[in-house]
């Protein structure tokens, strides 16, 4: 491997989407669940939202009756029904800040709420002992839905100015990011007109943002209907981050004014055409796609959408009928929530197992734990020289990887997106044996399965591990290995 240039790793750069309403009543509240985020390491968590952000009544803990604003849109019908269910006081959010010790990124109401409102959240979360240093100014709102309450993106970024002001008098310390739009690369959803004027308007009237937030949502490449097995159908999905990554770059990133970084405040597969969701190929994807951004210096903030949810997104499952996606147990269904189904009869899932996007999540985080630095990595065959290409429709797959360093050593990241096995040499050192370097000083963890594979917990999944005892190692097919010193 060819370990590629250094860059600092932003502090609490990678995390999840803090969704609202994707969990069972009283949830939130739980130690066990509390628990299983803290065991996920997140170096990041987004407060509130989503959408769910822009209907949120931090005081109730809960959505809003009716916007306080003129020319609010109504209260989407979901998070109405929900309203009485939902219960997130302020102080359940801190306790899982303060358990995971994540970074706060707060999403502020700018459509129901009032800025004065806002500044008595951020006042109370401060008096709850969160740090006040990441702020999101609404989100999404580039969307049809919210062209009352901002005409264009002009409009949006007049106020997001007047906002910024009031916000960085009162918190001088906090980074706050304007909402900016980005392609998705997803089949059926182009934008309209006010969308595509979007980050023109808005960064022609924005003052003193210190970010701009997109979200790269992403297809998968494949047909109706069709599942990621064989190896021509798992590699053009797999090439998804890849494609996301170009996307993101040539729509989002390449409008971004010289100082002002891109906050990815949600991110994941989406895709309601093929029947991949809750499978391997998605835990791939999300592993892929992190590796992507770890390497692009404007972004210094992603958040994976979602924490807890269903299997379309949660890194966690919220019950035991996660890969149902809200259809019953006993319902024969290929799709559910506008999703298709990984199988007709997916297995049950342990609550508050971790999905395939939570496998990723949670050896990508561990990877990153301490960690200072990443490089990216050229991985080239043990066999001889030369450097594996990422993926591709036709290439069969390829490999990507990172080597991340700080306090607590090094460790290496790679993800095989290929069919076959895989001889690597591990960079060093101290990731390969010398004179001076045990074979036993570095252990691994490796996981796999076919594309196809619904993930129902980490038993889905074949797992190896154990000692290096020597500098190179065989990835197997489809696979995720985490190496540390």
């Amino acid at each position: 491997m060819t370990v590629g240039s250094p860059r600092a790793l932003p502090p609490g750069f990678l995390g999840f989407n803090g969704e609202a309403i994707t969990a069972p009543p009283g949830l939130w509240r739980s130690p066990a669940f509390v628990d299983a985020v803290a065991r996920l390491r997140p170096q990041a968590l987004r407060l509130f939202g989503g959408t769910t952000a822009n209907f949120w009544d931090w005081r109730a803990g809960t959505f809003v009756s009716t916007g306080a604003r003129p020319g609010a849109p109504p209260v989407p019908a979901a998070l109405a029904a929900a309203r009485a269910a939902v219960s997130i006081p302020l102080s359940d959010w801190a306790r899982l800040v303060r358990a995971t010790g994540a970074v706060p990124v707060f999403d502020l109401n700018l459509v129901t709420s009032t800025l004065p409102e806002q500044l008595a959240m951020l006042r109370a979360a401060a008096a709850l002992a969160l740090p006040i240093e990441r702020i999101e100014l609404g989100n999404e709102l580039y969307l049809p839905r919210y062209a009352q309450r901002f005409s264009s993106g002009r409009d949006y970024g007049q106020e997001a100015t007047r906002w910024i002001a009031a916000l960085k008098a009162r918190f001088p310390g906090a980074q706050v990011a304007a909402v900016g739009y980005t392609p998705v690369d997803v089949p059926g959803q182009h934008p309209d007109a006010r969308e595509a004027a979007w980050n023109a308007q808005m960064l022609g009237a924005l003052r003193g943002e210190d970010a701009i937030t997109f979200h790269p949502y992403f297809g998968s490449g494949l047909g109706l209907a069709e599942r990621p097995a064989g190896p021509r159908a798992a590699a053009t999905a797999l090439a998804a981050p890849t494609r996301a990554t170009q996307t993101l770059r040539a729509g989002g990133l390449s409008a971004l004014p010289p100082g002002v970084g891109a906050w990815l405040t949600e991110w994941n597969l989406f895709d309601r055409r093929a029947a991949v969701h809750g499978t391997w190929t998605q835990g791939l994807q999300v592993a892929s796609f992190a590796l992507e951004l770890l390497g692009e210096p404007r972004v210094t903030q992603a958040d994976e959408h979602a924490l807890v949810a269903s299997g379309p997104f949660g890194a966690l499952f919220a019950d035991a009928n996660g890969l149902g996606f809200g259809a019953p147990p006993t319902a024969l269904v290929a799709r559910a929530g506008g999703f298709y189904l990984p199988v007709r009869r997916p297995p049950p899932t342990p609550p508050l197992g971790l999905s395939a996007s939570g496998v990723a999540m949670r050896e990508v985080l561990a990877f990153l734990h301490g960690a200072t630095q990443v490089q990216g990595l050229a991985v080239a065959s043990a066999a001889g020289p030369g450097t594996v290409t990422g993926p591709g429709p036709d290439s069969g797959g390829g490999v990507s990887g990172a080597v991340a360093t700080g306090g607590r050593g090094r460790a290496v990241l790679i993800v095989n997106l290929g069919s076959a096995p895989l001889a690597v040499r591990l960079p060093g050192p101290p990731l390969t044996r010398t004179s001076k370097t045990p074979a036993s000083a570095a252990s691994f963890i490796e996981l796999n399965a076919e594309p196809a594979t619904p993930v129902a917990g980490e038993r889905s999944l074949r797992r190896s591990a154990g000692r290096l005892a020597a500098a190179s190692l065989v990835l197997a097919p489809y696979s995720l290995t985490r190496v540390t010193e």
